[in-house]
C-alpha cells in the first residue's frame, strides 16, 4: 500500500494521504491539515444534514478561500484576464514569449558590449 502525496490548494504545501487533510464542501479543493480545520473555524461546517455530508464527511468546510476569491487560481485568472482582452490564451501566450525573446536580445546585447 503506498502513500500519495497532494498540494493544498490554498497555501499549496505538499502533505500525505496518511495524515490530516480533506476538501472544501464547495469546490472539493484538496486542503492540508491546517488550512482544513482553518477554513472549518472561519466558514462553518457542512454537518451531517447536509446533502454533500456523505461525499466530503460532516466536518468539511462550507466553502474555503478558493470558493471565495480571497485565493486566486492563476490559471483561472490568466483565462479570465484573455477572455476580458478578447484574445486566446495562445495568442497572449505568443505575444509574451515574442516580448521575452525581444527582451533577451536585449540583454544579451548588452552583455557582449561590456
Amino acid at each position: 500500500m503506498g502513500v500519495d502525496y497532494y498540494n493544498c490548494e490554498i497555501c499549496d504545501e505538499i502533505f500525505n494521504d496518511h495524515g490530516h487533510y480533506g476538501n472544501c464542501g464547495n469546490c472539493e479543493s484538496m486542503l492540508c491539515g491546517d488550512c482544513y480545520d482553518s477554513m472549518r473555524a472561519k466558514n462553518g461546517e457542512l454537518g451531517e444534514d447536509h446533502e454533500k455530508a456523505s461525499w466530503y464527511g460532516e466536518y468539511s468546510p462550507n466553502y474555503c478561500d478558493k470558493c471565495d476569491g480571497t485565493v486566486i487560481d492563476k490559471t483561472a485568472f490568466f483565462e479570465f484576464l484573455a477572455d476580458k482582452l478578447g484574445q486566446t490564451t495562445e495568442e497572449l501566450e505568443a505575444e509574451y514569449r515574442a516580448h521575452m525573446q525581444r527582451k533577451e536580445g536585449a540583454h544579451a546585447r548588452t552583455n557582449r558590449a561590456n
